[in-house]
């Protein structure tokens, strides 16, 4: 084979096409006879040339491209298999701006305690359980109860706490949040700071709870040689007793006339014997023993005055699951009368 490549590639416009010498001069012919401004047939004339020029390149090119080795396609990249592919980084979100703090009474999870706190050094701890003291001369009250962080000796209210030694201690509402081990508090508030949340579940009127149960009290013949409560916790029945107004009260489920008159030599002054809504204490306490065993409740007890009888159940939160236990237990007639109360409850806006 040859190496004279030029042997291979027609180098003239009319070795390509034969006919382009005929062409050339028609479009020549048809541009020149046109009806042009005298001042323009020179750049006319230049731009025809260039024309022709062009077409004669492009010609020789497009003939060209048949005789030319073809050039291989690159081939189109195929996707990388599922076993060989790396993952392909997902981009890095924006950082987002910081939101404002959320103000108190707005948190879903804020949420406030009434009790006892008790600080030893810099540990604190709110009492969920019985208190009780040291002997005297230093005499300070010790509990059970929950850990409390955030919370200093300047944040107890100043006009109320008591301090003894390494002691400190006040009967306080605290809010804050619960992590089901330790409490982090936010605000500390006095027993009666009117800006201190109030415990949802206290409802009752105050006065109306030990007011006087009727309103034609008996007068008793009494003292007898027992006190008037001992007779009357002994009564069939027997739901409370207390001291209203100027009489002595006491609530039983039993017969009441019966009651009165078991009752009227043992008291000096005057006295009303009424039933209030609700079990007696001797049924109610043993419900109560029964609910103390469930898992999640913290105490239970029997109570009554003027407006009834219940059950309160006690919790450190507002556990659905834990209530759901107690009704189980108490059956359907004891249901209505349980009253459930929350060692935290939740702070309302």
């Amino acid at each position: 084979m040859s190496d004279d490549l030029s042997k291979l590639t027609p180098t003239t416009p009319a070795a390509v096409a034969p006919e382009w010498d005929d062409k050339r001069q028609g479009i020549l012919d048809g541009i020149l006879d046109a009806d042009a401004p005298p001042h323009r047939g020179r750049w006319i004339a230049a731009a025809v040339a260039a024309a022709v020029a062009v077409l004669a390149v492009g010609g020789i090119v497009q003939q060209l491209r048949p005789v030319q080795e073809a050039t291989p396609a690159s081939p189109t990249p195929s996707a990388p298999s599922s076993a060989s592919a790396s993952p392909i980084p997902s981009p890095s979100p924006t950082p987002s701006t910081p939101s404002a703090p959320t103000p108190i009474g707005a948190r879903s999870d804020l949420v406030a305690v009434n009790t006892l706190l008790v600080m030893e050094g810099d540990a604190a701890t709110l009492c969920n359980s019985a208190i009780t003291y040291t002997d005297p001369p230093s005499v300070t009250p010790q509990c059970e109860g929950i850990p409390v962080v955030g919370v200093s000796r300047e944040d107890l209210p100043q006009r109320t706490v008591q301090h003894a030694g390494e002691f400190s201690w006040d009967n306080v509402i605290v809010t804050g949040t619960f992590d089901g081990t330790t409490m982090t508090a936010v605000d500390v508030y006095g027993m009666f700071d009117p800006k201190a949340p109030q415990d949802p579940s206290e409802t009752g009127d105050a006065e109306d709870a030990y007011k006087d149960l009727c309103s034609d009290p008996i007068q008793g013949t009494g003292p007898g040689d027992r006190s008037m409560e001992e007779v009357a916790r002994a009564l069939p029945g027997y739901q409370m007793d207390w001291p209203g107004g100027p009489n002595f009260n006491v609530a039983v489920t039993g017969d009441l006339v019966a009651a009165r008159r078991a009752l009227a030599p043992y008291v000096e002054r005057v006295f009303c014997v009424a039933t209030v809504p609700g079990p007696s204490r001797a049924d109610g306490e043993p419900v109560a023993k029964a609910v103390s065993a469930i898992a999640g409740v913290e105490d239970s007890y029997y109570a009554a005055n003027a407006q009834g009888a219940w059950i309160t159940v006690v919790t450190l939160t507002d556990d659905q699951s834990v209530k759901a236990e107690v009704e189980k237990v108490v059956g359907a007639s004891m249901w209505p009368r349980i009253l459930f109360s929350s060692f935290f409850y939740p702070v309302k806006d």
